[in-house]
Order: C-alpha cells, then sequence, then structure tokens
C-alpha cells in the first residue's frame, strides 16, 4: 500500500523556451509550456513522486515562464516608453510566493514599482497577465510601490498575510532589497497582538464553514481543520511572533524538535500529494475529496489492495488522510499556544499567576504545567492524573505538558491499566460534572485513550464509508459525548425540552458516556459490530470494576443502540403489540431513558443534519409511548377501553369548545373511522377531519393544509371518494410538485370516503412545503389527474428532466425489500431501501396497488442518499398477506425496472450537456 510519494528519479527535466528578445505571441507559448510542464509533473507524480517534489518541480519551472514573460515583455515596450531604463520587480506572493504551486494553483504577483506606475509599467504587466490568462490560468495581481504596501498592510489583513509570504521572481534586486528592508521595518512587527486576533478569527470562521474536525468523512484539504491553510496560518503567526522566514527556524528557535519538524513535514508532503492527485484527476482546482473522487485518488495514490482488516482501500487512504492532518492540525495548535501564552523569552513582562495544586503540578496562566516530565517515566499513570487535574481545575494543558504526554504516552502499558488508580481517574473522568467531552477527546489526541482501553486503538481514523456518516468513527463517538453534554447544561433546553429533562434525570451520567464511547467499538472488526460491541463493552466494564448490574448495562445499551431508532422511524408506536415489544426489550424506566439519550446522541453527532424536528418528535414519541407501560403495567391495553377513553375526552373538549353542536358533529364522524384512526390520529385534528369529510360529501373533494413548523413538517390531508390506486395518485402529485413525504396514514370511512393525511417535511428548508400558492396549483393538478385531464407520469418526466426540483446527489445506496411478518398482527410490514429518488414513492406506491395491495400507513425516511421506506399493507378484504415471496419479488423488478429508466435518463442528460442543477 503507497501512504505516500517516493521520488523513483530525478525530477524530468524542465521545458524550454524561446529566447525572450525573440519571442513571438507570448499567450500561444505559455499556453503550450503550461500544458507540457503538467503533463511532465503528472507523469512524476504517476511515478511516485512525493507531494512537495512535484510542487517544487512545478513552481521551479512556473517560475522560469514568469521570468521569461517579463523579459519578452521588457524588451518589447523599454524600447518605446523608457530612456535608460526603468526598475520593476515581479514578487510571487501567497501560495505561489511560498513555491507551493499545485498544478492548477491560481497565482498571485506583485509588481513592485520605485514610485507611481509608468506606461512602461503599466504595458509590461498587462503583457504577462494577457498571456497568463491566454494560458487559462487564474490570476490574482497587485501593482505597487513598497509604500503603498505598508500603507495598505496597516489596515487589510489579507495584504499583510499575502506580503508575508512574498518571493523574488525576476526585475530589480535592489527594488525588491529595499520592499524587504520595509516589509520586516513596518509590516512584520506592527501591532502584532491584532493581526494574531484576526487571523485566529479568520480561522474560527474558515473552519466553521469548511468543517471544524479533521476527521470529516469529505474532507476539505486546504481550508478544513487539519488542511493546508491551518498549517499556513502557523507559519503567518511564527513569522511574526518569532521572526522566522521558513519553518525549519522553529527548530532553533527551540518551538519545534527536529523530530517534529519532520513529521509536519512528511505531514504536508501527503496534503500535497492528495492535492495534486486531486488537481490531475480533475484538471482543476479542486480541493475537496467528496465521495465521487475518493476512490480515484486512492487508486491514484497506490492504494489497491484489500487489508487483512478488510477495508476497502479508499477507507486506508482516508485512514492515512486524517493521521496526517491530525499532525499538522497539533503543529497549528502548538503555535497559537506560544502566540497567545509565550514562554520566555517571548512572554512579555508582566505578571505570571501561578498555584501549585499538588507536588510538582501547578496552574501557570490557567494552563496546567509539571515541574518535571520525568515523573512519567517514573509513574505513567501520573499522565492520567494530570488529565484529570486539568478537568477538575477546569484549565487547559499546557502546549509542552501535551507534547510531553504524547511522547510518553507509550509508557502507559498493561501494568497500568491494571491498576485500581487507571480505573478511578478514568471512571472520574467519566463522572465529573463538566468538560467531559473535552477531557476524553484529548486523552484520544494524546494517544492515552488507546492506552487506557486498547480496544480503542482500532477506530482511530477509522472510516466507515457511507453518505449519511460525515465523520469517523472515533470522532463520532466522542461528538455523541458533546451533544449528551449540551443537554446535560441546558445548551438545548428550549429546542429539545424533553431529552433535556431526560438528560437532567438520568442516574450515573458516566455510564452512559462510557456507552456512548462504546457503542461503535465493534465496527472495523468482522461480523456484527453491535454484537461484537456488546462483548467488548463487557470486558471494559469488568476492567474497569464496574458492578454486574452496571456492566450489563452498557452491554445492552451497545447491543441494542440502533433499537429505539428503529422503532421510531420504521414501527407503528400507535401498535399495542408493538410498544410492548420494545418494553419488554429495555425492561426498566432508567435504562429507556438512556436508551433514548444514546439514541439521540448518536443519530446527533452522524450527522447534524440528520436530525430535525421530525426525528425528535418520533423518538420522543416511541419514548413516551414506551415510559406509559412502565406506568400502568406490561397488561395489554384493551384497544376498546383506550378507544372510548380517547373519545370521550375529544367529545368534551368540542363540547367545550363549540357546545352541544360541536360535540353532536364530531360524534357522528367519529361514528363513521375505524378504530386505528381513532388510536393513530392526534386528537386536535379530528375536528379538521371531520370538516374535510363533511365537504367531500357535499363537493367530491376537499384538501387542507396546515404548516406546522416547530415540528418540521405541513401536513396535507385529502377527502374524496375511494377508488383503485388513489394512493399511488396522490403521492406522484406530491412528488411532481417537489413534496418530501414523512409519513402517509390512509383511512376509510364507514361511507367510502377516503381521508388520508400525509406530513410533508420541512429538513430541505421550509419554504417550499410552506408555499400556499405550491399547494393550490398542487390541488388544481391533482383534481386534473382525478378527472382523466392530466397524467401524473408525463408531470413527474417532464420535472426530472428540468432539473427544477432539488437535484439528488448521486448515491451507492443498492435496493433491498424486508417483508416482516412479525412485527404487526394485522399487517405485513414491507421494508424499502433504495436510492433517492424523485417519484419513487409515488413508483412503490403503483406496484403496490399493482399487487392488489392496500397501503394503511407508510413511514417515510431519507439518510443522505438513501431511502427507507416502510409499508403497513393488507390485502383489499383487509386481511393481513401471506404471499411474502411474490410481493418481495414483484416489488424488486419494479424497483430495478425504475432505477434502470432513472440511469438512462441521466446518461441522456449527460450526453446533451445538462446538469439538472
Amino acid at each position: 500500500m503507497a501512504t505516500s510519494g517516493t521520488a523513483p528519479s530525478e525530477a524530468p527535466e524542465g521545458v524550454s523556451l524561446p529566447p525572450p528578445e525573440s519571442a513571438g505571441e507570448l499567450g500561444g507559448i505559455a499556453l503550450a509550456y503550461i500544458q507540457e510542464l503538467r503533463e511532465k509533473a503528472e507523469e512524476w507524480h504517476r511515478a511516485g513522486a512525493g507531494g512537495s517534489a512535484v510542487v517544487e518541480y512545478y513552481t521551479k519551472n512556473f517560475d522560469l515562464l514568469i521570468c521569461f514573460l517579463f523579459d519578452a515583455a521588457a524588451c518589447t515596450w523599454r524600447k518605446r516608453y523608457v530612456q535608460g531604463g526603468e526598475e520593476l520587480a515581479v514578487l510571487a506572493q501567497g501560495g505561489y510566493g511560498r513555491a507551493e504551486l499545485n498544478p492548477y494553483s491560481d497565482i498571485d504577483l506583485l509588481i513592485l514599482l520605485p514610485h507611481k506606475i509608468t506606461p512602461f509599467a503599466e504595458a509590461t504587466t498587462e503583457s504577462i497577465l494577457y498571456a497568463l490568462w491566454d494560458a487559462r490560468v487564474q490570476v490574482g495581481h497587485a501593482v505597487r510601490n513598497s509604500k503603498d504596501c505598508v500603507r495598505l498592510a496597516a489596515t487589510d489583513l489579507k495584504i499583510k498575510t499575502s506580503l508575508l509570504d512574498a518571493r523574488y521572481l525576476c526585475g530589480s534586486e535592489s527594488l525588491t532589497e529595499q520592499f524587504e528592508q520595509a516589509l520586516q521595518r513596518d509590516i512584520v512587527g506592527k501591532a502584532p497582538s491584532r493581526f494574531f486576533r484576526d487571523k485566529l478569527d479568520e480561522s474560527t470562521q474558515r473552519h466553521e464553514e469548511f468543517g471544524d474536525s479533521i476527521y470529516l468523512l469529505e474532507p476539505q484539504i486546504k481550508e478544513g481543520r487539519g488542511g493546508l491553510r491551518d498549517y499556513h496560518t502557523a507559519l503567518w503567526l511564527s513569522k511574526v511572533h518569532f521572526g522566522i522566514r521558513a519553518i525549519e527556524d522553529l527548530v532553533s528557535k527551540d518551538v519545534l524538535t527536529a523530530g517534529e519538524l519532520l513529521e509536519i513535514l512528511a505531514a504536508r508532503d501527503y496534503l500535497f500529494r492528495t492535492r495534486n492527485s486531486l488537481h490531475f484527476l480533475t484538471a482543476s482546482h479542486a480541493d475537496q475529496l467528496t465521495f465521487e473522487l475518493q476512490d480515484r485518488v486512492a487508486a491514484d495514490l497506490g492504494y489497491g489492495e484489500v487489508t487483512p482488516s478488510f477495508f476497502e482501500p479508499v477507507e486506508n487512504f482516508l485512514g492515512d488522510y486524517y493521521r496526517n492532518a491530525s499532525v499538522i492540525t497539533r503543529f497549528a495548535e502548538r503555535i497559537v499556544e506560544n502566540v497567545m501564552n509565550p514562554a520566555p523569552p517571548y512572554r512579555l513582562i508582566g505578571k505570571v499567576m501561578a498555584r501549585t495544586i499538588r507536588p510538582g503540578v501547578q496552574i501557570v496562566n490557567n494552563a496546567l504545567e509539571v515541574s518535571s516530565v520525568s515523573i512519567f517515566r517514573e509513574d505513567p499513570l501520573e499522565m492520567l492524573r494530570v488529565v484529570r487535574d486539568a478537568q477538575r481545575h477546569g484549565v487547559k494543558l499546557a502546549a509542552s505538558l501535551q507534547s510531553a504526554l504524547r511522547e510518553n504516552a507509550h509508557l502507559f502499558g498493561e501494568d497500568e491499566r491494571a491498576d485500581p488508580r487507571t480505573a478511578e481517574n478514568f471512571l472520574a473522568i467519566l463522572r465529573s460534572p463538566w468538560r467531559v467531552y473535552e477531557t476524553v477527546h484529548q486523552l484520544h489526541r494524546l494517544r492515552l485513550l488507546e492506552r487506557v482501553l486498547p480496544e480503542w486503538e482500532h477506530l482511530v481514523c477509522l472510516v466507515r464509508r457511507n453518505h449519511f456518516h460525515i465523520y469517523t468513527v472515533d470522532e463520532h463517538s466522542l461528538m455523541g459525548i458533546r451533544e449528551l453534554e449540551r443537554l446535560r447544561r441546558g445548551d438545548l433546553a428550549e429546542e429539545l425540552p424533553l431529552l433535556t429533562e431526560v438528560m437532567r434525570e438520568v442516574e450515573d451520567p458516566g455510564l452512559l458516556f462510557l456507552a456512548m464511547m462504546l457503542h461503535d467499538a465493534g465496527k472495523g472488526l468482522r461480523g456484527d459490530h453491535s454484537e461484537i460491541g456488546e462483548k467488548m463493552a463487557g470486558e471494559i466494564g469488568k476492567r474497569l470494576g464496574l458492578d454486574d448490574d452496571s456492566c450489563a448495562e452498557i452491554q445492552f445499551l451497545v447491543r441494542h443502540h440502533l433499537v429505539l431508532a428503529l422503532f421510531a422511524q420504521q414501527r407503528d408506536m400507535n401498535d399495542e403489540k408493538t410498544v410492548l415489544e420494545l418494553a419488554r426489550m429495555v425492561g426498566s424506566p432508567e435504562t429507556l431513558r438512556r436508551l433514548f439519550l444514546l439514541t439521540y446522541g448518536d443519530m446527533r453527532a452522524t450527522n447534524p443534519k440528520m436530525w430535525n424536528q421530525w426525528k425528535d418528535l418520533l423518538l420522543s414519541e416511541a419514548y413516551l409511548r414506551s415510559s406509559e407501560v412502565f406506568t400502568r403495567g406490561f397488561e395489554p391495553e384493551d384497544r376498546n377501553l383506550r378507544v372510548e377513553r380517547i373519545r370521550t375526552r375529544a367529545l368534551a373538549d368540542a363540547h367545550g369548545e363549540g357546545g352541544a353542536a360541536a360535540e353532536k358533529a364530531l360524534a357522528s364522524f367519529l361514528d363513521q373511522m375505524d378504530d386505528a384512526y381513532v388510536v393513530a390520529t392526534p386528537e386536535t385534528s379530528f375536528a379538521d377531519h371531520a370538516d374535510l369529510v363533511v365537504a367531500a360529501e357535499a363537493q367530491g373533494f376537499a384538501s387542507q393544509v396546515r404548516h406546522v413548523p416547530e415540528r418540521g413538517f405541513t401536513e396535507f390531508s385529502v377527502a374524496l371518494p375511494d377508488r383503485a390506486g388513489l394512493f399511488a395518485v396522490l403521492t406522484g402529485a406530491l412528488a411532481a410538485f417537489g413534496m418530501s413525504v414523512l409519513t402517509a396514514r390512509i383511512s376509510t370511512t364507514r361511507g367510502r370516503l377516503a381521508l388520508d393525511s400525509f406530513r410533508i417535511s420541512h429538513a430541505d428548508g421550509p419554504e417550499l412545503a410552506m408555499d400556499d400558492e405550491r399547494w393550490s396549483r398542487l390541488v388544481v393538478f391533482l383534481r386534473e389527474v382525478l378527472a382523466g385531464e392530466a397524467d401524473i407520469g408525463a408531470r413527474l418526466r417532464k420535472v426530472r428532466e428540468s432539473g427544477l426540483l432539488r437535484r439528488k446527489r448521486p448515491s451507492r445506496a443498492i435496493t433491498t425489500i424486508v417483508a416482516d411478518a412479525d412485527s404487526s398482527e394485522e399487517n405485513l410490514l414491507l421494508d424499502v431501501y433504495a436510492p433517492d429518488r424523485v417519484g419513487l414513492l409515488h413508483r412503490v406506491a403503483e406496484a403496490i396497488h399493482d399487487l392488489g395491495l392496500k397501503v394503511h400507513l407508510a413511514k417515510i425516511a431519507t439518510n443522505v442518499g438513501q431511502a427507507v421506506d416502510i409499508f403497513f399493507v393488507r390485502e383489499l378484504d383487509g386481511s393481513k398477506p401471506t404471499r411474502e415471496a411474490e410481493i418481495r419479488e414483484s416489488l424488486m423488478q419494479s424497483l430495478e425496472s425504475f432505477e434502470a429508466e432513472y440511469q438512462d435518463s441521466e446518461a441522456l442528460k449527460s450526453r446533451s450537456g445538462g446538469s439538472g442543477s
């Protein structure tokens, strides 16, 4: 497996250029030169050259082109404009100034003047720029004298930063020397505190935009955390603070050791090689490792074989990427720590706040330090103790202490793990009332967590690639703790009141945090990850000295961490059998509380975009319905009594609001509805549905749209005479207008009126679902379809081809259908897993209708590219279907045909040049 490039031979020869005084059309020369240069660089890259070597080769030869263009332009224009010569200099800025050009990078030039711009300077500059533009190079440029540079740098952070990287290319050396003197005197050392603050604010904003974690599954290798921009920021801060010219100078300044420098340069080389690959593969300035590009980059970098752990090559590639990005992150954080909390001789003279908290350990300026790192060699357990000290006192670890801990982590071995003090300190960290995530994450970054829990080691930078996880397994597991701590602090009390209340009620939160850490511990190993994780959790619990009940609790939570989400999203929680099944499985109110919280943390840490008000509602309903069982007991609730209780309460409310007439009207409506409707429908909807049925009886059709933004959905209800295939018609109309269905509940009155209610998602933004004019057009279209005046299939084809609806991202999901006859006494459940496509629900509804089945409930979910649709179906006579194999085979054929049609449509659009976006 290739994890980094190694130059297989010397760099290829450069590209030849004509003499500048006899050059012809500069644009054509530049274009041909760059094309040949890229070809040679790519060939060397493919042969295994290191990232830094290719960047150096490309930059060096690009320098030659700029010098050629300058000389050729100056030869031409000096004859016309200058008597006796005029000084000009060309400097590279930004990434080009750092000599870090990747194959399709933008370039930034500074044309340095002695005084004001002259016709000669203007003409020469234009000749260079037009040649580069003709060669299709993205060029940023400035034409200034040294005084202008100093003046602008004083107020513009970007200009000051770019000037820190300025590098001489050609032209007047004396003019450049004057500029460099001004740079050091008037720019580098001016207002350093403001520069530091502004650069750190800039980094914070950048991380918020491009991802505040190294471990995103689609990392941005330039702007994301751990990317090249973090490396650059550390260098800029170092240039101003330490007065260095290059990163190597940090060794002589005792900021880095020689070994740390080599590690950082190797990590930078890996990022360069990865970025070179992206540029060559896309022939563009690409910086994000999207799912669509990752396999190609992995193959290009030499990741070809399956490993003993059965990882895909791309997963090994991403693991190596994260390890190198973490090196860059540690370097950047080290520099920030040095700049913001400098040690002598860089610390400004002033009062040093220090206090000793125990022998050899002190807090200095709000950072924990130790008198001597020898304490870690004498007793490696001290490493865990000092981390706990920092948590307990609410301070950070000094940068020097972090380095010492990381360097000595290997000393923490089997003897230390067996020492009771390890369990005591680690459990104390988990049971702390504050900073649990921050502290455990610190242990992870220092490589101490895997020393305390060796089972954790295989999770480090572990990639399980799919479209709905956005983090590596280790980061995801720890982010779950962060989400639970947010609940405990009350940060989400207004947004998530029930979860906040349950978090405050839970006993021993440390046990919950441990389960959160371990819930995916079985991933990356062969077999069911929940079952493997259950066994691992039991072994870890015993090693930490937990009692049998606590060990069993953690094992249950790890083994069943997906259960509550499955019941909430894929089962009917109004079904008594389903509710009792869940409650019996969980066993106790405390375990249910922990499972509720664990499920929330897991979902939110998987992908923040996957959590929304709708999922909060589903999960909360499953929790509350199960909680009722522990209050009333496990005896099945008599359905007739439940229906009567709901009915009595609803009629009393109707009488209170509208008197006897309202109560009578509602009673008449409820008499027409079956028990399933009464049990499953919110009582607040009864009156609206009653009005719909009355209107439909009089007019033949009635509909209602009700927006519920606080719950993240819009409810669309329709009443009309029942007819075969009606559900397919309704779902098709909704799809044609871009409505994303969450649930559909289908009811029929005793008078054969269909009363169907759909909840429409706001997850992609509420604008579409809350557009009343759009709903009006949808209802008009639906009436036309029912009257035979419009065709749904034609409308859907037109909408897909127009690209007017939200573009679905490419999906790796496969189609699977499960027929479940055990989860419901009255219905056969059809679990449909398929690529998320416009019109998918409509096609499934048609196929179910063609099978002579009727849908009573549908629960729809989309996990970033994969649709998970659950249909509760019966035969037309109301009986439970028993022909599972036939149904499954027929549905599979229909969906395979649907996917083939979709792929044909996409291929046609691709050939015709339409993107649909």
